[in-house]
């Protein structure tokens, strides 16, 4: 392959993957639009109108793939600095702005149930208590999180992903590790960021050199999401046939991707991480305020209930985004820094 093809290649790979990434933010966007701290049982849906169990390991497969692409032991320090600039700092910052948020909710809006924005409670305002949001896992921004924590682990990663057999028993040894103890990262994290990882240096994201109906490849993508909510068991058989299927559903969707009828995404690809990290709270709170102007109604009406929760995401999505926008315009600065992009 000459060196064009291979430019021409790796733009539209970028390309590609941004999109999905983009796209996978908001399946997880749906997940969030639940009703589980309203304390009020609903006859159909106990939490979300639509939950996508595949997004977070999804997210997570792109994330180790990204992060390996082209991963040398002398460009360990190069990437942890970028890392730094793109997510560490990124963290520290929203999770100073959820700690915030969560006192501005107790203090001053007297609402309680706060488990989806911490599962550790805080009764003062003490700046310690930042510091938990940093550490203690499960917060909303767990997945960050996550990120971070395995960031000293990369030089062993990529030691045990140039050694296939080597790998797959590691790989194998974790999942049962982490079915039959509590590790800090999440099931919905690891497993698949590893596979990522290893796919990233075995060229497993594959350019199909036919073209193939969107329709045909969207029906493909539906398909295995409904087959992997019916699998949704954290159960070691279970997580291995996952691991198949988010491995087939990304090469599936990167070629979706691909075509020309959705070069519209790329107007939202700067506002990912803005949407990934404002979403939940923004969610509950325009959850909050219909329950409280209207109570519970239509959400015990079956259609009322999906009807309202499309809504509610729709609004969410247009707040997020214009939320995001405004900071851009105003502080724009402030926005790279919030997103972690080069200005």
């Amino acid at each position: 392959m000459n060196n064009n093809n291979y430019n021409l290649h790796s733009n539209i790979n970028s390309i590609s993957i941004n999109r999905i990434r983009f796209c996978i933010i908001i399946l997880i966007l749906t997940n969030h639009i639940n009703f589980s701290n309203n304390n009020h049982h609903f006859k159909i849906y106990d939490n979300s109108f639509l939950h996508i169990s595949i997004a977070s390991p999804t997210l997570a497969y792109l994330s180790g793939y990204l992060f390996f692409l082209n991963f040398k032991y002398d460009n360990f320090k190069f990437k942890l600095i970028n890392r730094t600039k793109s997510l560490i700092l990124p963290y520290v910052l929203w999770s100073f702005l959820l700690f915030f948020v969560y006192q501005l909710c107790i203090f001053f809006l007297r609402i309680n149930n706060l488990s989806y924005l911490s599962s550790y409670h805080f009764d003062l305002f003490l700046i310690k208590d930042y510091f938990k949001i940093l550490l203690y896992p499960q917060n909303i921004f767990w997945y960050l999180q996550n990120l971070i924590l395995i960031l000293p682990f990369s030089p062993i990663i990529f030691y045990i992903i140039n050694r296939k057999y080597l790998f797959f028993i590691f790989l194998l040894i974790i999942i049962i590790l982490m079915i039959h103890s509590n590790l800090f990262f999440s099931i919905r994290f690891l497993p698949y960021y590893l596979l990522g990882a290893y796919g990233s240096l075995r060229k497993k994201i594959i350019q199909y050199n036919v073209s193939i109906n969107c329709i045909i490849l969207i029906l493909i993508s539906l398909s295995i999401i409904y087959l992997f909510n019916l699998l949704d068991s954290d159960t070691f058989f279970i997580i291995i046939i996952q691991l198949f299927l988010v491995e087939i559903f990304i090469n599936i969707i990167y070629n979706l991707f691909l075509n020309r009828i959705f070069n519209f995404i790329n107007n939202y690809l700067k506002f990912s991480f803005f949407i990934f990290c404002t979403h939940i709270i923004i969610s509950k709170f325009v959850i909050k305020t219909y329950t409280i102007l209207f109570n519970n109604a239509f959400l015990d009406i079956q259609y009322g209930f999906y009807a309202l929760s499309f809504l509610f995401f729709i609004i969410v999505f247009i707040l997020s985004i214009n939320f995001a926008r405004l900071i851009l315009f105003l502080y724009p600065k402030v926005f790279f820094i919030l997103s972690g992009q080069r200005t």
